[in-house]
């Protein structure tokens, strides 16, 4: 009985040393975000794990990220997954995919109260993508996944302009 608990304690173990990191946050944490007043492109991708158009596209922002590393640019990868699922679902995802973007969990039960306050346009679905830049009050949001080169082309020219 002890050695099958030390397994398990093992195990346990190495899944939450490879596990990938992430960050719960409240609203206010993405409000202080949104409200940051300096020149770094932040890129706010809100998603689930149950939403196939949000998970296609992850790799295209992991993408960006290794492309862009140099430049002020921070993406966000914020999940709306379901509390009851954190385990379950969001984990073990987190895991098989290895993401290279930061990746917040949303700790809100409230979604409508906080979706205006994002994007006025924002009707709830997602993906959700903002794309927001104080020092030149660049400020642009889609709704609905990106296709890869479309996104591609939307760094590009934020970054050669």
């Amino acid at each position: 009985m002890k050695k099958f608990v030390l397994l398990c304690f093992m195990i346990n173990a190495f899944y939450q040393l490879n596990a990938q990191d992430y960050k719960v946050v409240r609203f206010d944490d993405i409000q202080q975000i949104m409200e940051t007043k300096n020149d770094t492109l932040y890129v706010l991708n809100f998603w689930a794990t149950w939403c196939k158009p949000c998970v296609e596209e992850l790799p295209f922002f992991d993408e960006m990220q290794e492309r862009y590393q140099d430049q002020k640019m921070k993406i966000i990868l914020i999940s709306l997954d379901f509390q009851s699922q954190i385990e379950s679902k969001f984990k073990p995802f987190l895991q098989q995919r290895k993401l290279k973007s930061e990746v917040w969990f949303l700790n809100e039960s409230k979604f409508n109260k906080f979706i205006p306050q994002v994007d006025q346009n924002w009707s709830g679905a997602l993906p959700f993508t903002l794309f927001l830049r104080e020092s030149d009050q660049y400020r642009s949001a889609k709704e609905g996944a990106f296709l890869h080169g479309e996104l591609k082309t939307i760094f590009d020219n934020i970054f050669d302009n």
